[in-house]
């Protein structure tokens, strides 16, 4: 499976910034590449669907890994926000894998980097 890259949004102190967002890819899932950013932690921002949509965020292999992964549900038409720290979901490879289900092609996710 080749997981579809989220685009990841970074953000300066004191400035307004347009954020991209990367489309739902059920098929595929996606993930962060987290290998070239100073990131810490990360804000996504889930944009329901037509239907809802069950993530995934898996653990990675560092630190915090041993909390497990982080699995909730974003309802149809919902907007949903969490905030991540690497320490508990980078791989080994410096990815955030995230996994989704059930929803439609219509929802969105978005990547911010927390200066």
């Amino acid at each position: 499976m080749a997981r579809t890259l989220i685009t990841l949004n970074e953000l300066d102190y004191n400035t307004a910034s347009t954020v991209t967002a990367t489309d739902v890819d059920i098929t595929n899932s996606h993930y962060i590449d987290l290998n070239d950013a100073d990131a810490q932690n990360l804000a996504l921002v889930f944009h329901g669907s037509t239907a809802d949509m069950a993530v995934t965020i898996k653990a990675g292999t560092f630190s915090d890994a041993t909390l497990g992964d982080l699995e909730f549900t974003v309802g149809d038409g919902d907007i949903t926000a969490v905030n991540i720290e690497s320490a508990r979901f980078k791989d080994a490879d410096g990815y955030v894998l995230i996994d989704v289900s059930g929803a439609t092609a219509d929802g969105t996710i978005e990547a911010i980097v927390l200066p």
